[in-house]
C-alpha cells in the first residue's frame, strides 16, 4: 500500500521561492498566534497557528542537523492515531470516577510504551535468526515485526501495578481499558495494511488486495498478487470486540 506517508526534504535544498514561502508562512503564523495570545483568545485558530509556526521552525532546525530527507512512515502515524483514540475514550469514561485526565493519559502512555517494547522483543525472540547479522535492527520497529500478545502480557502487569501504586480503582479502569485497547488496536491494524505487514495468502476472491511498492514488507515474489486482506480482518475483529466489551462494561 503506502508504507511511506511522505518525505520532508532538506530545507537548504529547496528552491529559493519555496524557502521564502515557508519562512513567510512560519513567521506569519507566529505573529498571528502572538496577536491572538495577547488578546486572550486561546481558541482552535491560535492552536493551529502555533502548530504551523512550530512545524516550520522544526523543519528548518532538523535540516541543519540531518544530512538526508526525513521519512515519515504511515505505520507510526497510524499507531499514534490509534493510541490517541483509545486514550480519549478512556479519559472521557474515567471522568465520572473523579480521575484527572492527566493521570489517565499517563497510564495509557506507559501501557503503550511497555506494550510496544514487549511486542517487539517477543517478535525478536521467536525470530532470532533475522537479527543475528544486525542486532540493532531489533529497534527498527518501522520495518515491521510486532507480536501484539507479546506486548499485552507485560503491559497488563505494569498497568495493574501502576493502578495499585497510584491508588486508582483497578477494576473500573481495567474494564474501560479493555475496550480502549481494542479500539486502539482496531485502528492500529491499518498500519499493518499500509506497511504490508501481516499479509495474507494469495487469493482469487474479489476482496484480495495487491501491493506494488517494493518498500512494503510483503515478500518480493508476492508483489502485484492478490492477497487476503488479513490486516482488515484483524481490524474488524478488534473493533467488534471493542463494541462487545463496551456494551458489557455498561452492564
Amino acid at each position: 500500500m503506502f508504507p511511506v506517508l511522505f518525505e520532508i526534504h532538506d530545507f537548504r535544498k529547496l528552491a529559493g521561492e519555496i524557502q521564502l514561502l515557508e519562512i513567510v508562512i512560519g513567521v506569519g503564523a507566529a505573529l498571528g498566534w502572538l496577536a491572538l495570545y495577547l488578546r486572550g483568545k486561546r481558541n482552535w485558530l491560535a492552536s493551529a497557528l502555533n502548530l504551523i509556526s512550530f512545524l516550520v521552525l522544526l523543519h528548518v532546525v532538523l535540516s541543519f542537523l540531518m544530512d538526508k530527507e526525513i521519512t515519515i512512515y504511515s505505520f507510526g502515524v497510524i499507531i499514534i492515531i490509534g493510541f490517541f483514540a483509545g486514550a480519549a475514550y478512556m479519559v472521557r469514561l474515567t471522568r465520572p470516577l473523579g480521575l484527572e485526565d492527566r493521570r489517565v493519559f499517563d497510564w495509557a502512555f506507559w501501557m503503550l510504551v511497555v506494550g510496544i517494547i514487549g511486542a517487539r522483543f517477543f517478535y525478536a525472540y521467536i525470530n532470532y535468526d533475522q537479527f543475528t547479522q544486525d542486532k540493532l535492527a531489533v529497534f527498527k520497529i518501522w520495518q515491521g515485526g510486532l507480536v501484539w500478545y507479546g506486548g499485552l502480557v507485560p503491559a497488563a502487569i505494569v498497568g495493574v501495578w501502576l493502578l495499585v501504586r497510584n491508588r486508582m480503582p483497578v477494576l473500573h479502569v481495567t474494564d474501560i481499558g479493555a475496550a480502549a485497547i481494542m479500539l486502539a488496536l482496531g485502528i492500529g491494524r491499518w498500519s499493518c495494511l499500509m506497511a504490508g505487514d501481516d499479509y495474507g495468502k494469495v487469493t482469487d476472491l474479489w476482496l484480495g488486495i495487491r501491493f506494488y511498492d517494493p518498500r512494503c514488507l510483503v515478500e518480493e515474489n508476492l508483489l502485484g498478487l492478490a492477497l487476503h486482506p488479513t490486516q482488515l480482518y484483524m481490524s474488524v475483529n478488534c473493533l467488534w470486540i471493542f463494541f462487545v466489551t463496551d456494551v458489557i462494561r455498561r452492564k
